[in-house]
């Protein structure tokens, strides 16, 4: 190789470094436009962190002179919100990644983000978001992960992520949330990992996951999951599925069947079933790793008599004695000890007025058994 084709290569190999992460977090911004000018940050930023400020709302179209950026956090801002609801939030050719978690964007309109075409992550946790339209991300078509948990929704629009890239939703702790009961959730070739923990799941229905066909990994522990249609995972592959123990023992007996369980569960925390796997080698089928259980639960609780002699039986028998049957003797001992003490002492108290009403006024202490002596005789 020639010594220039070598140098070439060599360099090709050193890693390219972009600038450092430009952070701006809790310095009580308000005015953005000001500070940005004021502090003459870089036009080559690839990162800006806003996090933490007092920031309501910014001009839209504060970052169309950015022409590296990537990546923008305006996080625990609490205030935030778009400066027109019905317009873009923020203008950016560029833009990857935009995190507003903590912030107070209440609905996500058709506009929202419809200027930001390159976008990939979107996060927007806890922003009290009531609304979504249904082509709110017509034109993040790169979009590949979107959380939305910590919201107030209730529901999704159907076709909210069709023809979109979206592989991963997080929809955690939702309260409200839950799945229409004659349709799809939603409509999505490309989503794969749904998480909906902690929301308002009560049924999953035979449409549920219908128009979700690369699904492989659903979430949904602490939902008060009551019934899950039989043919609610027909369709679907390679699927892993994460809910309560409680659910797991309320399966349909078919699904109990074809849904498989690691080799080395947990017979208590049973909490991740898998629904046709692509190797059953490390898995065991759910209904026989059940069965096998209820035995050894049995086995475990039956008593020990079948190994005990019939003399120790007996002996053992005999010591035993029913505690509500001692409880009642004891009670009864007491009643007696009372009764006599009452007889004894209305005996007694009798005797000793029968004797005083008999004695004179007088009375000769000298015959008494305490005092024989004559001194006491009445002359």
């Amino acid at each position: 190789m020639r010594k220039g084709a070598s140098l070439v290569f060599i360099l090709c190999q050193l890693p390219i470094f972009s600038p450092l992460i430009t952070e701006h977090v809790a310095t009580n911004i308000i005015d953005l436009q000001n500070y940005i000018e004021k502090e003459s940050i870089s036009r080559d930023s690839m990162d800006l962190d806003f996090s933490k400020n007092l920031i309501q709302n910014v001009d839209p179209k504060i970052f169309t002179e950015f022409p590296t950026l990537v990546k923008v956090r305006f996080d625990n801002n609490t205030k935030f919100q778009p400066k027109d609801e019905n317009g873009p939030i923020l203008f950016s050719q560029t833009l990857l990644e935009f995190s507003c978690n903590f912030c107070n964007i209440t609905k996500i309109g058709e506009r929202t983000f419809s200027e930001m075409p390159e976008l990939k992550i979107l996060s927007l946790t806890r922003n009290h978001m009531k609304r979504i339209e249904e082509r709110a991300f017509a034109n993040n078509t790169k979009l590949t992960d979107l959380t939305l948990d910590d919201n107030e929704l209730e529901e999704l629009p159907e076709k909210l992520l069709e023809n979109l890239a979206v592989k991963s939703l997080n929809i955690n702790n939702n309260s409200c949330y839950k799945f229409p009961e004659a349709k799809p959730f939603l409509i999505s070739k490309s989503l794969e990992n749904f998480m909906c923990i902690s929301c308002n799941i009560t049924e999953i229905y035979e449409k549920t996951f219908s128009e979700t066909p690369n699904l492989r990994k659903i979430q949904l522990q602490n939902n008060l999951i009551h019934r899950i249609d039989e043919r609610a995972f027909v369709g679907l592959s390679q699927l892993e599925v994460r809910v309560g123990l409680d659910i797991v023992k309320n399966l349909p007996l078919q699904l109990k069947k074809e849904f498989y369980v690691d080799q080395d569960s947990d017979p208590k925390d049973i909490t991740t079933l898998y629904w046709k796997p692509k190797s059953t080698k490390q898995c065991r089928n759910l209904s026989d790793f059940l069965e096998e259980i209820s035995k050894m639960s049995v086995k475990n609780s039956s008593p020990r008599n079948s190994t005990t002699s019939t003399t120790e039986q007996a002996i053992i028998e005999e010591e035993s004695v029913n505690p509500t049957l001692l409880d009642a003797l004891i009670a009864m001992y007491l009643v007696i000890c009372m009764v006599l003490e009452g007889v004894l002492a209305t005996v007694v108290s009798l005797y000793l007025a029968k004797i005083l009403r008999s004695k004179s006024k007088e009375f000769d202490y000298s015959s008494s058994v305490l005092n024989p002596s004559d001194i006491y005789k009445i002359h």
